[in-house]
């Protein structure tokens, strides 16, 4: 149930800045943010189809706190940093340990 979920990540990130939540698709991702912004939480979202313009202002809005949380689908593993992350919620599954070890290494 994504309210159970998303009130788990605010009670975990109750004291954190900056949170990555990567989702399952991109229905999924728009579903959960619908539901982290109805709790007051400022957030971007990035999928694969996101635009590059787009993507580089949630970003950018994101490294400048001037957003909470990034919700992403398939995007944030590879070649993104961000250092200030300081609450990842993994809401999509995975097999491979490398995937894993790569969206746990940007927090």
């Amino acid at each position: 149930d994504v309210n159970k979920i998303v009130d788990e990540i605010i009670a975990n990130g109750k004291d954190r800045d900056s949170w990555v939540i990567y989702c399952v698709d991109i229905k999924h991702t728009e579903h959960v943010m619908a539901e982290v912004e109805s709790r007051g939480i400022s957030c971007g979202m990035i999928t694969g189809k996101t635009g590059v313009k787009v993507r580089d202002k949630v970003l950018e809005d994101f490294k400048h706190k001037r957003i909470r949380c990034v919700l992403n689908c398939m995007v944030l593993t590879v070649g993104w940093d961000n250092p200030a992350t300081d609450l990842i919620a993994l809401l999509r599954n995975t097999k491979s340990p490398v995937l894993y070890t790569q969206i746990c290494g940007r927090g």
